[in-house]
């Protein structure tokens, strides 16, 4: 069966099937039974999107944006989960590129992922070194 063949018998689900068809997938998709070919992917491409099918099927948030999109405070904080007071602070500070149009700001989409995949990188970071100073102190930590 191919993605589009796969696509193509989409209908609306309720969450339960509709995690049940997204862990069926992320299987096939695994086991090279779910053919790709007649998408332009790369593994790198296939592999993500098993893993947001996986992401999908086990009841974790999955948000789906649209590159390019101008985003409200609201929707940048629920991507970000984040309080909009908080991401405000943020935007004042100038930590994420933003425009405003007359007492509304809005987010490019591609701007908010960048911040967030930073943001994610810096947690990682400091994990690592608490982790491997944790060591330092107590080497069966």
């Amino acid at each position: 069966m191919s993605i589009i063949e796969f696509a193509n018998t989409s209908q609306i689900f309720s969450s339960e099937r509709f995690s049940e068809l997204a862990k069926s997938a992320a299987a096939l998709i695994r086991s090279g039974e779910l053919h790709l070919k007649d998408v332009n992917s790369s593994s790198e491409d296939v592999n993500e999107l098993a893993d947001m099918l996986d992401a999908v099927a086990s009841g974790r948030r999955v948000d789906v944006v649209p590159p390019h999109a101008e985003l409200t405070i609201r929707e940048a904080s629920d991507i970000l989960l984040i309080s909009e007071p908080f991401l405000n602070s943020l935007l004042d500070a100038d930590e994420i590129p933003h425009q405003k149009l007359g007492n509304q700001r809005r987010i490019k989409s591609d701007d908010l992922l960048a911040f967030k995949s930073e943001r994610q990188r810096l947690h990682m970071e400091a994990v690592d070194e608490l982790v491997e100073e944790g060591q330092l102190l107590n080497p069966n930590y």
